[in-house]
């Protein structure tokens, strides 16, 4: 499994991609309501990238960000280009989520395996 902080990066770098999508000029409304659990998500991610795994407090919270960003995705009913493209961010974050949910803190300081 990788370590607390990979993973973090990975579906904050993930969710970073879906977050710039909607924050272009041509979103439809419906869409919008997706950045909230998403830049929520992000924020946790990035403590915890920062702390490089060993502060984990929040992950569940990621979880549900997660999730709920999903939910709205899988309830939009707009045909529209960036929906695809979030939603595959969006889902592609929940694997590395996932794992950092059942990861344990890193040690201060602690080298990666090889």
């Amino acid at each position: 499994m990788s370590q607390p902080d990979v993973l973090a990066r990975t579906a904050r770098e993930k969710l970073a991609t879906a977050l710039n999508t909607l924050q272009a000029d041509d979103i439809p409304e419906a869409l919008l309501d997706v950045a909230e659990p998403v830049a929520q998500a992000m924020g946790i991610l990035h403590r915890i990238e920062r702390s490089q795994g060993a502060d984990l407090t929040g992950r569940e919270t990621v979880l549900s960000a997660v999730r709920e960003a999903l939910d709205l995705l899988q309830a939009i009913q707009v045909e529209h280009p960036a929906l695809d493209i979030v939603m595959e961010c969006v889902a592609g974050s929940l694997t590395s989520v996932h794992q950092l949910n059942r990861a344990q803190p890193s040690s201060p300081g602690a080298a990666a395996p090889p």
